[in-house]
C-alpha cells in the first residue's frame, strides 16, 4: 500500500512540481547549486522521482550535469547523470539536493522550500478522480456523492493522505462495487470519530501535563523565597516521602537514598519550617 500511496502522490503532485521545478532548473542552468527542502519523506520521494525523470528526459538539451542527492533520516543516495565525475573535477558540475530540513550544508546554495503537503495537494475531488483512475477503479466515481466527499475531506484534514487513500478505496468497494451506501457512510464516520477521540485523548494528556507543570512552578516559586531554598527543598522532599506516602523511616531512607540520620535531620527541619503548610498552599 505504501508504494501505491507514493505513486499516487507523485501523480497528483506532478503538475505542482512542474511549476515549482521551473525555478529550480532555471537557476541550475545559470550555474547555481540548488537545495530543495521538502519537509516530509513522502514529498521528498515524489520530488526525487520528478526531478530524476525531468533530468533524464532533457539531458541532451542541457549544458550541465545534475547530481540528485536525497537525505531522509540520515540516509543518502546519489542519482547522478553520466559524465558527472569528470565535470566535478573541472568544476562544471551543478547539483540539486533534496532534503527534509535546512542545514549548514545549504551555505553557498540557493534554497527553495516547498509548502506543506496539504498546500501542495489539489482539491479532494481531484484527488479522488486521479486515485480511482490510477487504480483502475474509475467506473465507481458515481459512488462518491456530496456527503461522502464531505466525510473524505474531513478524513484528509484529520488523518492525512494515507487514511484518505484507504478510505477512497473502501468507498469504491462498499458503495461502488457492493452498492451498500449506508455501510460506506458508517465506515467513513467511524474513521472520523476514532481520530477525534484520539485527538481528545491527546489534548487531555497535554492539559494534565500543563496542570502538573503549573503546580510545580508554584511550589518552586514558594521554596526559592526561603532564605535557604536548597535546604528547604530537601526538607520538603523528606516530608513528602515520609508523611504523604506514609512509609516507614527505613523505606523513606531507601527511596531518597540517604541515611536514617540524614532523613531525621531533614524531617526535623521540615517541622521547623512548617513544610506541611507549603503543601496546603500549593494544593
Amino acid at each position: 500500500m505504501r508504494n501505491q500511496i507514493s505513486s499516487f502522490l507523485g501523480q497528483v503532485l506532478a503538475r505542482r512540481f512542474e511549476i515549482e521545478g521551473q525555478r529550480w532548473f532555471h537557476a541550475l542552468s545559470h550555474a547555481f547549486d540548488i537545495v530543495v527542502v521538502c519537509h516530509t519523506p513522502e514529498v521528498l520521494a515524489a520530488v526525487l522521482t520528478f526531478v530524476t525523470k525531468q533530468a533524464q528526459a532533457s539531458i541532451s538539451e542541457r549544458n550541465y550535469d545534475l547530481s540528485i542527492v536525497s537525505h531522509s533520516s540520515g540516509h543518502q543516495s546519489d542519482a547522478c547523470l553520466p559524465c558527472l565525475a569528470e565535470n566535478r573535477r573541472s568544476g562544471k558540475s551543478r547539483s540539486l539536493q533534496l532534503t527534509l530540513t535546512r542545514t549548514e550544508n545549504d551555505l553557498g546554495s540557493i534554497v527553495f522550500e516547498l509548502p506543506t503537503i496539504e498546500a501542495l495537494l489539489p482539491s479532494p475531488a481531484s484527488m479522488v478522480t486521479l486515485l480511482l483512475e490510477g487504480a483502475g477503479l474509475g467506473r465507481f466515481i458515481d459512488a462518491f456523492d456530496g456527503r461522502k466527499m464531505a466525510q473524505l475531506r474531513k478524513i484528509l484534514e484529520l488523518n492525512g493522505v494515507e487514511q484518505f487513500f484507504d478510505a477512497v478505496i473502501q468507498v469504491a468497494y462498499l458503495a461502488g462495487f457492493k452498492g451498500d451506501d449506508a455501510e460506506a457512510h458508517r465506515l467513513l464516520e467511524r474513521v472520523i470519530i476514532e481520530e477525534r477521540r484520539t485527538n481528545e485523548d491527546d489534548s487531555s494528556v497535554i492539559s494534565g501535563d500543563c496542570t502538573l507543570n503549573h503546580t510545580l512552578v508554584r511550589l518552586f516559586e514558594t521554596l526559592i523565597n526561603f532564605p535557604d531554598p536548597h535546604d528547604v527543598m530537601k526538607a520538603t522532599l523528606a516530608h513528602y516521602v515520609f508523611h504523604r506516602r506514609n512509609v516507614s523511616q527505613a523505606e523513606a531512607s531507601r527511596i531518597l537514598k540517604v541515611s536514617r540520620s540524614t532523613l531525621q535531620a531533614h524531617l526535623q527541619m521540615a517541622e521547623r519550617l512548617n513544610v506541611a503548610g507549603i503543601f496546603k498552599l500549593n494544593s
